[in-house]
């Protein structure tokens, strides 16, 4: 079973949650993974830099952290999303998308950590830009 739950402590408090909980959702139960605890949180950009800082040891804003934090008792894997969406704001500028299509596409790549994707690398980044795509064009309704 999946249990998303969503949480705004940034300045955009007219967020839809629902649409993003079914996001992230889709994308988990495509991958088949048995159950998960996660939770998606939209911070501030002091916060994401605080979280930036504290546990990746880096000194700048992002735009999403991710964290899985292994499985429970009952072997559901528990997950930590973190997005901000100040910089998801200048992201969608930046690139020419919705301010919601940005916010979706790091839903997705927040899920896509937790599920073992990685992005250190340039194919690794492609990979994941491709599911990104995929999943946005598939499952994303605002």
């Amino acid at each position: 079973m999946l249990m998303v739950r969503i949480y705004n402590q940034s300045p955009f408090k007219k967020l839809k949650k629902q649409p993003f909980r079914r996001l992230a959702s889709a994308v988990w139960q495509a991958h088949q993974k048995d159950g998960c605890d996660l939770t998606i949180t939209f911070v501030t950009t002091d916060a994401i830099v605080d979280l930036n800082q504290r546990y990746l040891q880096r000194s700048y804003q992002t735009d999403v952290i991710s964290f899985n934090l292994g499985a429970d008792p009952e072997g559901k894997t528990i997950g930590d999303i973190y997005i901000c969406p100040e910089v998801a704001r200048e992201n969608a500028e930046y690139y020419g998308c919705s301010f919601e299509e940005e916010l979706a596409r790091l839903v997705i790549h927040g899920v896509l950590h937790v599920i073992g994707y990685d992005d250190a690398t340039d194919t690794e980044r492609e990979a994941m830009r491709r599911l990104e795509n995929k999943f946005l064009e598939k499952y994303w309704q605002y």
